[in-house]
């Protein structure tokens, strides 16, 4: 009768410190993913203000 509850405190333990392992990685998991995606989307953007840049400095130069 003595043994159970104790079982049930270390399985609760156990599982706290799994969740909250889960929970930091979950966090830098998506930390690093939204960082990843931000960066693609500045340089498409950078790529496409080049583009309009150099379309503009052309379209001047022609003239």
């Amino acid at each position: 009768m003595n043994e159970k509850p104790w079982c049930c405190i270390y399985e609760n333990i156990y599982l706290g410190i799994n969740l909250k392992l889960v929970n930091i990685l979950n966090y830098y998991y998506y930390l690093f993913f939204n960082w990843y995606d931000n960066i693609a989307v500045i340089l498409v953007n950078m790529m496409c203000i080049n583009a309009l840049y150099n379309n503009n400095n052309n379209n001047a130069l022609s003239h």
